[in-house]
């Protein structure tokens, strides 16, 4: 791996400055354009003394574009006067006995570079590919953008991609903000080097350059809206409390959701609408390979690995996909009580996970003050405690989604997603497969495997309705190696078929088209058209038992006893034997 050798650097630092000086795109100069299903963001009434929200939307792709560190001591070591982040791995202030990083990966700049983005595109419906055109670096510096080692197989953190795809046109032109994420853990410690990959992602968005400075004014990053460039800073609170953590972040408040942000540009990569009949694609080229289970906000994805030596290309291809998003808000002594009693009073937090923010920062006193805070609770897509929130605040949101946003992510699945997760699915030495749907809510980690049953199980949960009033329609894909399939199951090496069955929370059953394949070592099953609020869809995989082929017969001969007699001539005896024995001339049988 030789992804930083002085000469790459010195390219980039050149392609940077150039970046900076002559932007690629004139984004002072467009009219902005929001979609309300897109670009929607939470509401500015979100930030009221004493509001109590619930948000249900995945964000778990889009809170790190951009985002690169690596620290040698975690993000708070304690010394609260001093930057924990390091800007390499020779950095004098850093010991890396242990040490941590996420990194939003380069684009690769030679054939040899490796832990980089190698190439992005989109195909359309007759499989024309149209390969796009590396722009910038969003933000141009990443805010704790360090240099990599490739002795360690430590990736590049810099700033997410910008992509230009020529002629796959969103509705504000054809830039698309491309980010992949690698972050794990490391030791130097002698006799104990190694690396681990403990999370991997990938996102597509289309987006719109804004240049609103607005959004970013005043001098505080820590003050919605004012945000700034994502990444590790030292945070005063209120009450004089200093700590080192991840602040800023990508958003925004009331009007932008920005997929990313250059605070220095003023720039907002706004959020637009995918356009339709395109499948989207993403290739790295990588020496740390994600292993075990994947999610996807895809649909009908394909997988392509191909190895050589000790690099390995990894090729992520599907169509968008939309996801109902749903928000609601009330003043405390407003809400229903029904809904208030899911709650702390004294913290905010849903009584069933600790996964509420603020949205203002308070001194520790106040926090405790319902009247007081502004907290929304928004758990992870993929927490199954949640399905239980949503499914509450769904009557009082008419059981229909707030914003439909679009979606093309991937991302690894963590160590507690695949706790309780069926031993095949947790082989450490590659990537067993990748599972995707559209619903609000979903089962963590990969489907459940009923033994008994023999039914892989996966339960999901969102509204009945989209944001315009139609019926929603859900969508799920499983793609996974053909070998886990066969070891969940004990399948021979034989073809196999699948059944799919979706049955509604009350235990009826649902309809549901599905389709189903096997192809170069995975086996690919997708369902569309079902109905929600909370199905549970049930995958059986067969294999038809081997046919016993019928043998010709085979006539054994029958062994004919031999037969010995004694014949005389005189005193002389001879012995005889044979099947059907005779004395000879001159010998008469005794």
């Amino acid at each position: 791996m030789k992804r930083f050798s002085r000469k790459s650097k010195a390219m980039i630092a050149f392609a940077l400055s150039v970046l900076v000086i002559f932007p690629t795109v004139a984004h002072g100069e467009i009219a902005p354009i929001f979609d309300a299903d897109a670009g929607w963001t939470t509401p500015l009434s979100s930030q009221t003394p004493g509001n109590m929200a619930a948000l249900f939307i995945d964000n778990s792709h889009l809170s790190r574009p951009g985002v690169s560190y690596l620290v040698h001591s975690g993000l708070n070591p304690g010394a609260s006067s001093i930057d924990p982040t390091c800007t390499s791995t020779s950095d004098a202030k850093c010991n890396f006995s242990s040490y941590s990083f996420l990194a939003t990966i380069p684009t690769c700049i030679s054939a040899t570079d490796v832990n980089c983005l190698s190439e992005v595109g989109a195909i359309d419906t007759t499989g024309k590919k149209t390969v796009g055109s590396f722009s910038r670096y969003l933000p141009d510096k990443a805010q704790n953008e360090y240099v990599g080692n490739p002795s360690w197989n430590l990736p590049s953190g810099t700033g997410a991609s910008l992509f230009t795809i020529p002629g796959v046109d969103n509705p504000a032109g054809n830039s698309y903000l491309v980010a992949v994420n690698m972050g794990g853990s490391g030791s130097r410690v002698s006799g104990n080097e190694g690396i681990r990959l403990n999370e991997f992602s990938a996102s597509i968005v289309p987006v719109q350059l804004l240049n609103v400075p607005d959004l970013f004014s005043g001098t505080g990053c820590e003050l919605t809206p004012r945000i700034c460039n994502p990444g590790v800073l030292r945070l005063v609170r209120p009450d004089g409390t200093v700590t080192w953590g991840l602040s800023g972040g990508t958003g925004g408040a009331g009007k932008y959701s920005c997929a990313g942000i250059s605070w220095g540009e003023n720039i907002c990569a706004q959020k637009q609408v995918f356009p339709a009949n395109y499948r989207f694609y993403v290739k790295v080229r990588l020496s740390l390979m994600p292993t075990g289970w994947m999610h996807g906000r895809i649909s009908e994805p394909n997988i392509d690995i191909t190895t050589s030596g000790k690099v390995s290309e990894l090729t992520v291809t599907a169509a968008p996909i939309k996801v109902p998003a749903v928000y609601k808000g009330y003043l405390w002594n407003e809400m229903p009580a029904v809904l208030q009693n899911l709650y702390y009073p004294t913290s905010g937090q849903y009584k069933g996970g600790n996964w509420s923010y603020s949205q203002r920062l308070l001194s520790a006193t106040d926090a405790l003050d319902p009247l007081l805070r502004s907290m929304t609770s928004s758990p992870p897509a993929s927490e199954n405690n949640a399905m239980d929130e949503l499914l509450a605040w769904i009557p009082f949101v008419n059981d229909k989604a707030t914003a439909m946003p679009s979606y093309w992510s991937v991302r690894s699945l963590s160590d507690s997603e695949l706790k309780s997760a069926n031993s095949c699915f947790k082989n450490p030495n590659q990537l067993n497969g990748i599972v995707t749907t559209n619903s609000t809510q979903y089962s963590a980690g990969p489907p459940e495997f009923n033994k008994n049953e023999g039914f892989l199980n996966y339960k999901v949960a969102s509204p009945h309705f989209t944001s315009n009033g139609e019926v929603f329609k859900g969508s799920y894909d499983l793609a996974m190696r053909s070998d886990v399939a066969r070891c969940i199951y004990g399948f021979s090496k034989a073809p196999v078929s699948a059944t799919v069955s979706i049955v509604s929370s009350d235990g009826s059953p649902q309809f549901a088209s599905t389709i189903f394949k096997e192809a170069d070592g995975w086996v690919y099953l997708s369902a569309k058209n079902f109905e929600y609020s909370s199905p549970t869809l049930k995958v059986k995989l067969q294999q038809d038992a081997p046919v016993a082929v019928a043998q010709p017969e085979v006539k054994v001969p029958t062994t004919k006893k031999i037969i010995t007699i004694s014949c005389a001539q005189g005193k002389a005896i001879k012995k005889i034997s044979g099947i059907s024995p005779k004395c000879p001339k001159g010998y008469v049988k005794k």
